[in-house]
């Protein structure tokens, strides 16, 4: 799937990740919606990319799902392929000392969002016979982390979604892929981790190239990709 004229929605745009995502794939010569909780923010970022459109939305509420879809239908035209980054990161309690807030918020942020998103365009999708679909997975999928229960759970259910996914609409020509990160090299980190080797983490420019590749691998579905730097 070359990316050139390509429509790419792209959730959580504004965070650690999102604004040099949404650069590569511009580079890439993609049309990029970006979409962030605030509009304001979208609609800057959007400024700066300038292909590109730029919405607020809340992607863990359904009718507000629903509404954003509706927006970007009517001024953009569609969706050809969706790279959901938003999600968030709470932890440091063990499993008995867990808030059922936490608990419900982690499986809002990384698991509800991408079902409703993928849910809200996979329509369009399949009517067209085409389409890519990438999501943001987390080494704690895989590996032991004490006083991450609530993410770790979350991203795992977001691979499994994906692959099941991928399951479901092989035949109707979309593919569906994952990244799996490890820590990411974002300035939230660095503030949360001061002390860290910043320079084994996993760098912004970095998880972009690993996106345009699953977004073009035409090859490539239900695979999920690693990208841990040297850490």
């Amino acid at each position: 799937m070359p990316l050139t004229d390509r429509i790419v929605l792209v959730t959580g745009a504004t965070g650690g990740v999102g604004p040099a995502v949404s650069r590569m794939l511009v580079s890439e010569g993609a049309h990029v919606v970006v979409v962030s909780r605030r509009e304001d923010a979208a609609c800057e970022l959007a400024r700066e990319l300038v292909e590109a459109h730029g919405f607020g939305a809340d992607l863990t509420d359904e009718a507000a799902v629903g509404d954003l879809l509706g927006r970007i239908l009517s001024e953009v035209g569609r969706v050809d392929a969706l790279v959901h980054l938003t999600g968030g990161y709470s932890g440091g309690a063990p499993v008995a000392r867990t808030a059922s807030a936490d608990w419900e918020r982690m499986l809002a942020l990384n698991l509800r969002s991408a079902f409703l998103t993928i849910r809200a365009v996979l329509p369009g999708m399949l009517d067209r016979g085409s389409g890519s679909i990438v999501t943001v997975g987390s080494r704690a999928a895989f590996e032991e982390g004490a006083g991450m229960a609530a993410y770790a759970v979350a991203k795992s259910a977001l691979l499994r979604l994906t692959e099941v996914l991928a399951a479901e609409v092989r035949t109707g020509g979309i593919r569906v892929n994952a990244v799996a990160l490890s820590t990411v090299d974002t300035p939230a980190n660095r503030e949360a981790m001061p002390r860290a080797k910043h320079d084994a983490w996993v760098k912004p420019e970095d998880v972009g190239r690993a996106i345009v590749f699953l977004l073009g691998a035409e090859a490539v579905s239900g695979a999920v990709l690693k990208v841990y730097g040297a850490a």
